[in-house]
């Protein structure tokens, strides 16, 4: 920037926002592949796109992953997403299959930049958006490949290019219609809820502001809009079309099934339970536990209902069209997602608030806006304590998380408590598979492979074994039906973790511990007599086969009943 004098201007508070940016991308990328989480539902995405990449696009199924706790397979963009990451990089190690969640987290930045200026202008956005960089919420979901990982992007960059839409002309509008609609379908595709919850936000916030909206929402926008949304939905409809649109009646089965599968009071104080604390973790980077009701309480009481309320009073009070649009917007989305969540109370878990992560980031500016508005001596410096409490608390909170992650390549043990991303909490990274698949393919050789594994980490432990196995020359596969057995499971114990009929008729030869894992090299008890049940061949495609049931592929369109 320049001043009056034509001399350089130096501009500290955007320096600070770039540090903060290169800060928090630092934070996403360290030892991004050692601590990468790769375990059943990253193994399985894996196998997936890596059939496609070997085998050609048509084997890119026309549906995706599953939501969970129902039979509905999502819209297969997010296979895409990985599909390409490997068209790039031409590796197919477990990293790049994580590629474009780190991609768009970093993205989300600037992008929650953007959005949030409109309404608080350059410098509380360039605050708020440096503590989204330093996030340790955000951080923790950037460092793993999960279909649900991008939504934060996506999100914003929906609901940014839906009031573009509106508050635009012409052509300018048609395109920024043209993005909200692709937007829309592809956090659709992502998450459930989203697809629930973002169209109900849309239409009130069309009702409720259509005075300021007239002529803004003609029949070519909402044409170009659901021509967007509708082109990433090519596959499903068309895989539907092909079984007698069985996903679309599985979709509303899923509705009923998440609604409605527990009680009403049950759901109600357990989602206000998980809410609040799920507000807590990205707003201070703490991580409290469910037993921890009356911090929760104090949450609602100290932070988020105070929130809503300013959100509502600012909305009441503001006389700009554009800023009062944005304030409506942020209240729809709250309260919206915030009655979702409720009949879910029971399942709610941490990755369902990503349709969220930036709501909690704008509460909070709220809240700095009303008491810097205030008339009173001190305001500025409760001002800077807040918001130096929030930046020192996340770095705070990735710090510990780090520093837990590293002991879990040194200990058989930690207190998994800051991972909160699984709902089975462990921190067995791709570091402990890695290192376990490494050892196995060079303890063996001559033989083929048999192993045994829990089944969080039964795929992944086969993808790294068939990656290393297919490093090897022809040479040094073994096609003599001999046999290397082995098991890898908990360090704490012996075979941790395996299957009874394993442990049954199998002992412990060998044992090489990496720190939370063990790999144990067994020998079958009656050797003239092996079970092989619940003893995987990396050859085969007994684990692999179970990703593609009740899939059609592209290439099932034009070749029906070929493999």
């Amino acid at each position: 920037m320049k001043n009056k004098f034509g001399k350089i201007k130096y501009d500290w508070k955007f320096a600070l926002f770039l540090l903060a940016f290169a800060a928090g991308i630092f934070l996403r990328i360290y030892h991004f592949s050692d601590w990468l989480y790769f375990k059943l539902d990253q193994a399985r995405d894996a196998f997936i796109a890596l059939q496609a990449f070997e085998k050609g696009p048509g084997y890119l199924p026309l549906l995706g992953a599953r939501a969970g706790g129902t039979y509905l397979l999502l819209g297969p963009v997010y296979y895409y997403f990985q599909y390409l990451a490997l068209l790039i990089t031409r590796n197919a190690y477990p990293a790049t299959y994580a590629l474009p969640d780190l991609f768009f987290a970093i993205l989300s930045v600037p992008m929650f930049y953007i959005f949030i200026k409109r309404y608080f202008g350059r410098n509380w956005a360039l605050y708020l958006a440096s503590v989204l960089a330093l996030c340790f919420f955000a951080i923790e979901y950037s460092r793993f490949s999960w279909n649900t990982n991008p939504l934060p992007f996506f999100t914003l960059l929906y609901f940014f290019s839906l009031l573009k839409s509106l508050e635009s002309e012409g052509r300018k509008a048609l395109w920024w219609a043209l993005i909200s609609g692709v937007a829309l379908s592809v956090t659709s595709q992502l998450h459930f809820l989203a697809f629930l919850g973002f169209p109900v936000v849309t239409f009130l916030l069309i009702i409720i502001d259509r005075k300021n909206l007239r002529g803004k929402t003609g029949w070519r926008i909402i044409l170009v809009f659901l021509s967007g949304f509708l082109i990433l939905y090519v596959p499903w409809i068309l895989s539907d079309l092909g079984n007698n649109w069985k996903n679309t009646l599985h979709f509303w089965d899923a509705v009923l099934t998440k609604l409605f599968s527990a009680t009403l009071w049950q759901d109600v104080v357990l989602g206000f339970a998980y809410f609040a604390q799920d507000w807590i973790i990205i707003l201070t980077g703490y991580v409290a536990t469910m037993k921890e009701h009356l911090l929760f309480l104090l949450a609602w009481i100290v932070f988020i209902l105070p929130s809503i309320f300013l959100n509502w009073k600012f909305y009441r009070s503001e006389q700009d069209a554009k800023k009062r649009r944005f304030l409506l917007l942020t209240l729809l989305w709250f309260l919206i997602f915030l009655i979702v969540y409720i009949p879910i109370g029971h399942q709610l878990r941490a990755r369902y608030f990503l349709v969220m992560e930036a709501l909690p980031l704008i509460y909070l500016g709220y809240i700095l806006k009303y008491i810097n508005s205030l008339r009173r001596r001190g305001k500025n410096v409760a001002v800077a304590a807040v918001a130096a409490a929030v930046i020192i608390g996340n770095l705070a909170g990735t710090y510990l998380w780090f520093n837990q992650l590293a002991l879990a390549e040194k200990q058989t043990s930690v207190d998994s408590k800051r991972t909160f991303v699984f709902k089975e909490e462990d921190d067995v990274t791709l570091w402990h598979i890695d290192q376990a698949a490494k050892y196995i393919t060079d303890n063996c050789t001559g033989k083929e492979v048999r192993f045994a594994a829990p089944p969080v980490h039964l795929k992944a432990v086969d993808y790294m074994l068939r990656y290393y196995a297919a490093k090897k020359t022809a040479e040094q596969k073994s096609k003599s039906g001999e046999y290397c057995f082995y098991a890898v499971g908990s360090s704490k114990s012996d075979m941790g973790y395996v299957d009874a009929n394993v442990k049954n008729n199998f002992h412990v030869a060998e044992r090489k511990i990496f720190g939370l894992v063990g790999v144990y090299k067994i020998e079958p008890n009656d050797p003239k007599n092996i079970s092989f049940k619940r003893l995987y061949d990396i050859n085969s495609d007994e684990i692999t086969e179970e990703t593609k049931a009740n899939r059609i592929y592209w290439k099932d369109l034009f070749s029906p009943g070929k493999n």
